[in-house]
């Protein structure tokens, strides 16, 4: 997905999926800054992990 001011992209996302449709990983920038987040989870469908690339 991505997000634009006068055709500039401003905001993307990506994600990837695992074969369940979970979000795995998600990849976003903003204004040139892009950070990653990796998503974990049990055998129940609850995240019990996120981490960031980047400070919080």
């Amino acid at each position: 997905m991505t997000a634009e001011v006068s055709s500039v992209p401003i905001w993307e996302v990506a994600y990837t999926r695992d074969q369940l449709g979970r979000i795995t990983e998600k990849v976003e920038t903003i204004q040139g800054a892009t950070d990653s987040y990796v998503y974990r989870y049990t055998t129940s469908p609850v995240v019990w992990k996120r981490s960031r690339s980047t400070a919080w």
